[in-house]
């Protein structure tokens, strides 16, 4: 009898062990696998829509008069439609202005003295572009050409 158990308890362990070999081999092989959630995808500013925007400052004369400053200020509106990162666009802007400058001006000739003066100002600055950009981003680096 001793001999039969002994060999009932070398079957036990072996079948343990085999038993525990098969069960981490299905776990590796067939079970379903833990994925990590995705990465959340970047937020990318997409540049394509109207705008609108104001606008202000100084601008000055270099006249012979000497120049003078005065305030310019206005608005620009314009759309924008962008394809990959290139950004192609329109925009118009209208800008009043108290921008004034003056000269003077004397002839003298034999026996007679004229003497002139002329005033100049700039009331409006309007222009109307196209433009092309590129983004990155939430940055637009554009240029423009049109007619004023």
């Amino acid at each position: 009898m001793r001999k039969y158990g002994l060999i009932k308890l070398g079957l036990a362990a072996v079948m343990l062990t085999s038993a525990s070999a098969a069960s981490e081999g299905a776990d590796v092989s067939g079970g379903p696998a833990y994925l990590p959630p995705a990465p959340p995808l970047p937020f990318v500013y997409n540049w394509t829509g109207f705008y609108a925007g104001a606008h202000g400052g100084v601008g000055w004369s270099d006249g012979d008069g000497g120049g003078s400053a005065g305030f310019i200020g206005g608005g620009q509106v314009g759309f924008n439609y962008q394809i990959n990162q290139w950004v192609l666009g329109v925009e118009g802007d209208f800008a009043g202005t108290t921008i004034k400058d003056s000269v003077s001006a004397t002839v003298i000739g034999p026996g007679v003295v004229i003497t002139g003066n002329a005033e100049a100002s700039l009331d409006w600055v309007s222009t109307l572009a196209p433009r092309v950009g590129y983004a990155f981003n939430n940055w637009l680096v554009y240029g423009k050409v049109g007619g004023a």
